[in-house]
């Protein structure tokens, strides 16, 4: 697989309160849910009529503009890592290391490059110790997504991103 097994990344339109929900994508095509990566393995992509048509699929609703754009593009609506039903906190299996709580100021760039500013606690034998602010974070999504070892249970979501605490091998 391109990325770590334990990832399930869905594209949701149907969640409903949630930022980016709309019964409708801007070429009238419903909203659905669409499952992109199912454990580690790509499945989907997210379509406008245009590019499905060109791929022989169907649009998947996403034909959208964005805040702040003047024209609508293909864009996902409400992303997120699919939460684990295992409730044992992630911090009791890290032993040492970094966990990161919250992430600001967080961008992606055109070349899969992620760039943000962290929040979070040192760990030491599985228990947090420190807090640290302005962790300086910037890796590529490809070498993110592929170093992840395990998903945590706490879903949470962020205008329309979501995500559970993910534990990763290495930070690059």
């Amino acid at each position: 697989p391109r990325f770590s097994r334990c990832l399930t990344i869905v594209d949701d339109g149907q969640m409903k309160n949630r930022a980016g929900f709309s019964f409708f994508d801007d070429e009238g095509v419903s909203s659905q849910t669409t499952q992109l990566i199912e454990k580690g393995y790509v499945k989907n992509f997210l379509y406008d009529t245009y590019s499905a048509t060109r791929d022989n699929r169907l649009s998947t609703g996403n034909f959208l503009c964005p805040e702040g754009a003047l024209f609508p593009t293909i864009s996902p609506t409400c992303l997120y890592v699919l939460p684990s039903s295992d409730l044992k906190p992630l911090v009791e299996t890290l032993g040492d290391g970094l966990l990161i709580s919250y992430l600001d100021h967080m961008q992606l760039n055109g070349n899969g490059q992620l760039t943000a500013i962290g929040f979070g606690w040192l760990v030491e034998g599985g228990r947090r110790t420190q807090a640290l602010f302005d962790i300086p974070i910037e890796m590529s999504i490809d070498e993110l997504f592929s170093n992840a070892l395990s998903v945590g249970s706490d879903l949470e979501f962020f205008d329309g991103f979501g995500s559970p605490s993910i534990l990763f091998k290495k930070m690059p």
